[in-house]
This record gives C-alpha cells, structure tokens and sequence, in this order.
C-alpha cells in the first residue's frame, strides 16, 4: 500500500507515525507549510528486509522547520543515500536518528548536505561497513555522535575533518580492525569518548589519542592481546580526568 502523508497548516509539536501494515511505501508530499518540530518514523522491524516500509527518494526536503527526526526500521529506495538533497533542506534540525535503515552502506561526504545547525546524530544498525574521509565536514556544529551496532571494519584518515565542535563521540559494537594514530584527528575539542565492544581490532596505533587537548573522559573495552603491555602509553593524555578501561 502507498501512504501519502499530506499536511498543511497544521500547529503540532510533535508527530509519531508507527507502520503496522505489511508493505507501505511512505510518500512524504505537500510539506511546504509543515509546523511541527519533532517527526518520527517508525516502520515494523520484520517488514524491512523485503520490498517494504520503503520511503521514497524524495526525502525530507519540504521539512524546513523540523529540529527533530527520527527514522526506524525502513528501506530508502531508488538509488542509496548519495544524493545530496536527501536531507539538504532541512537546515533547522539538530537532532538525527537513523536506526535500522537499509542502503545506507556508502553514504559519502555529501549525505549531511544541508544540516549546518545539527548537533546530535545517531547511527545505528544501518549497514555502514566504513567511514570515507570528510564525511561529517559539512556538520560544523556536531557535538554529539553516536555510532553503534554497525558492519563497520574501518575508519579513513580524515573522517572527522570539520568536527572541531564535537564533544562526545560513541563507536559501540562495530566490527572495525585497526585505530590508526591518525583516526581521530579533526576532533580535538573532544571532552569525552566511549570505544565499546571492539572484538575484532588487531592493531591500536599508541598515538591514536594524541590529538585530545580537552578530553575528560575515556572510556574503552577492547579485545586486543597487547592492550596490557602498552596501556600507559596508549592512554598518556593531558588533562585526562576519567578513565574507564574494561
């Protein structure tokens, strides 16, 4: 079935649309006069390995004044997250979930085109498998990222150029190989950092950290044999006040 949410003049804060259907594809028309802040998509978790809970390609380009979204259990369909009008309009938002999203395995640096005021975005379960250079560049006023519970096996050099705003940064349960000592560079400003779950690192560069002017907190788990042997050298941080090593 096709579902075609039209609105106009409406004066909500806040929207939540659940599918409960077997096949929809959301057609998000006819938003030009949208006034509510808060928008999420919530699609069942069963339906979005077939053809279903789909939303169309046209985005979310009618939603300027939205600050808040957040998309579960959905397909994007035609062509992959590349584009650069996919969320390019919505210039007012600053919170973003996506969450279990299908053909979002290469997003590219012109993805978060558009979103200069977001500062909270939250990558989960979406299919990732790695992160291209400048990928985030284009979101200077990102201060809180979270990316977890992802296919993700690496990290390029240069991924969080432009972030100099960010202040927490969370990798959880991903499947990422190798933290080079240049993985981090372009977030200085960090003041706190979670590394969960990593089972599958094989080699820690012992200067990954050294970028980190303001970190307050660190807080990782991972399962690599030469962790205890190069601790101290791993974590020699200025100013680090927290540290949490499991």
């Amino acid at each position: 079935s096709l579902i075609e949410l039209d609105f106009f003049n409406f004066e909500m804060r806040s929207i939540e649309i659940i599918s409960n259907d077997t096949n929809n594809i959301f057609n998000l028309n006819n938003l030009e006069l949208i006034k509510f802040d808060e928008l999420s998509l919530i699609g069942l978790e069963k339906n979005i390995s077939s053809e279903s809970n789909e939303i169309s390609n046209e985005g979310f380009n009618s939603f300027i004044k939205l600050n808040k979204l957040c998309i579960k259990n959905f397909r994007i369909i035609q062509n992959r997250i590349q584009t650069t009008y996919f969320f390019s309009n919505l210039v007012n938002l600053k919170d973003l979930e996506l969450c279990n999203i299908k053909n979002l395995e290469s997003i590219n640096s012109d993805t978060f085109n558009g979103l200069i005021c977001l500062e909270k975005l939250i990558l989960t379960n979406t299919g990732i498998i790695k992160l291209f250079e400048n990928l985030f560049h284009n979101l200077l006023n990102l201060k809180w990222l979270k990316i977890s519970e992802e296919n993700l096996i690496d990290i390029e050099s240069g991924t969080f150029n432009g972030l100099q705003n960010l202040k927490h940064l969370t990798l959880y349960d991903n499947k990422i190989k190798e933290i080079r000592n240049d993985t981090f560079k372009g977030i200085e400003n960090l003041t706190e950092i979670v590394l969960f779950e990593f089972d599958d690192i094989c080699q820690i560069g012992l200067k990954c950290f050294q970028y980190f002017k303001s970190l307050d907190n660190l807080s990782f788990c991972f399962k690599y044999s030469r962790l205890d042997e190069n601790l101290n050298k791993l974590v020699n941080i200025e100013n680090l006040k927290c540290l949490n090593v499991y």
